[in-house]
């Protein structure tokens, strides 16, 4: 979890009560409570995360674009959910312009 002093910089965007950032491997944890829900994955269209390593190895190798954001509460921190852009600005993109939004609430 990153603490929020740390948030202010150019890819932030804060509410009264949400921040929206990229992602970090210290998030691990908060991504599994989330992501190992069996209501939560496959609605989204990925199966429930079995460890807290998975959820790691999702950050590095899915949420490090500049398209993916942690969707956390300010008061503490804590990633509840993700929010990724696809502007069609990349090939993969073209498709499926649309915002994606999942998480628990």
């Amino acid at each position: 979890m990153i603490h929020p002093t740390q948030w202010p910089g150019p890819n932030v965007l804060m509410t009264r009560r949400l921040v929206l950032r990229r992602w970090e491997q210290e998030d691990a944890e908060d991504l599994y409570r989330y992501a190992s829900d069996p209501d939560v994955g496959p609605i989204a269209g990925w199966p429930p995360h079995k460890s807290v390593d998975e959820s790691r190895a999702v950050i590095q190798d899915v949420l490090n674009g500049r398209e993916a954001y942690a969707i956390c509460l300010k008061e503490d921190g804590k990633a509840i959910g993700r929010q990724a852009h696809a502007d069609g600005s990349c090939p993969e993109d073209r498709d499926q312009s649309e915002n994606r939004n999942c998480g628990r609430q």
